[in-house]
């Protein structure tokens, strides 16, 4: 299978879960990242306990909520076979992705200039709950909810943006820098404040000061696509983002963006890959102002 196809199959199976989980009533299967014991919480390898990143979490969070697995704890055959474990006769593995960016000296070139290409490799992973006769392991990938939110909006005001409480809807306005906020009393619950305070902080990261993503909706380039993506990047940057604050909300932000999000996707084989790889980015850029977590960066990590 080409490269091409296999993004393309990642890309089908991810929209049928989508699909399935809003159909079933259930919202988007992202935003049940919670385990067992209560506690939010990144796919991660059973056996060296890093958590799994960028698309990865994606979809890996995808194939645990359509398939009703409480565990994030996720493993190669190889390491099931290594723990003295096997696989539940008939279970399927499910599909990640490694990429890695290859540097390498143009010999065709007198100056020697570094030429860019991709290495990707496409591996199979097993949750816990299909495998029996594991040797014990972790429950959690690391410890999420140690990011006090408070302390990071605060830090973050160092970035020069702007808060505004008291609004009637929540908003981020690029050309002030302003993230405009509903008071929390108008909320069910604090954590359905801070998912919705999160979604903005996402759409912040886009500034030109920061990570500098299109946001000028007003540009006549600027199109319906190009919206799509960036509610995107910022549906599943608030969903990551709530995971490290241990925030569980039952705030759904995807009903006027699904159709949009679904029709790209069908474009696009690769749109969903970009966001998720955006919206990790962001994510590490406003953890950066939280000193009590280490940023889980950029890449995508192998098991």
């Amino acid at each position: 299978m080409s490269k091409e196809s296999k993004y393309r199959a990642m890309t089908n199976e991810l929209v049928a879960i989508i699909n399935e989980s809003v159909k079933d009533g259930k919202g988007l299967p992202w935003r049940r990242t919670w385990t067992k014991e209560g506690v939010a919480s990144f796919p991660f390898n059973y056996v060296s306990m890093r958590p799994y990143s960028g698309i990865n979490t994606l979809v890996l969070w995808c194939a645990a909520s359509r398939k009703g697995y409480s565990s994030m704890a996720w493993l190669t055959m190889r390491q099931v076979n290594e723990l003295g474990g096997s696989v539940i006769k008939g279970e399927k593995a499910t599909q990640c992705i490694y990429v890695k960016p290859i540097f390498e000296a143009d010999e065709s070139n007198d100056d020697s200039e570094k030429v860019n290409r991709t290495l990707i490799k496409y591996y199979h992973l097993f949750n816990t709950e299909q495998c029996t006769g594991l040797a014990a392991g972790a429950d959690l990938c690391h410890k999420t909810g140690s990011i006090d939110f408070d302390s990071m909006l605060e830090m973050y005001q160092t970035s020069k943006i702007t808060y505004v409480f008291g609004t009637d809807k929540p908003a981020y306005r690029v050309f002030s820098d302003t993230i405009q906020m509903p008071r929390e009393e108008v909320f069910d619950s604090k954590d359905d404040y801070i998912a919705v305070f999160a979604h903005e902080l996402i759409h912040s990261t886009g500034h030109s000061t920061r990570l500098d993503r299109n946001l000028t909706g007003t540009s006549t380039e600027y199109t319906n696509e190009d919206y799509a993506f960036e509610e995107l990047i910022a549906e599943l940057g608030s969903a990551y983002l709530c995971t490290e604050l241990n925030v569980v909300s039952s705030i759904q932000n995807h009903a006027s963006y699904l159709q949009s999000w679904l029709k790209a996707l069908d474009n696009d084989e690769k749109f969903i890959f970009k966001a998720a790889a955006a919206a990790q980015k962001a994510v590490s850029h406003i953890t950066q102002y939280s000193l009590t977590v280490e940023s889980t960066g950029d890449g995508l990590l192998t098991a």
